[in-house]
């Protein structure tokens, strides 16, 4: 049980830092569309 957990807290993990990493290439795409 503690080693499911840990590879679903790093999934997690993982998942959240792809999707800020998406988020924070369309937010640098959009600041050089409008500047």
């Amino acid at each position: 049980a503690d080693v499911l957990g840990s590879v679903i807290a790093d999934q997690e993990r993982g998942y959240a830092q792809c999707a800020f990493l998406m988020l924070w290439g369309e937010s640098e795409r959009y600041d050089r569309a409008f500047t």
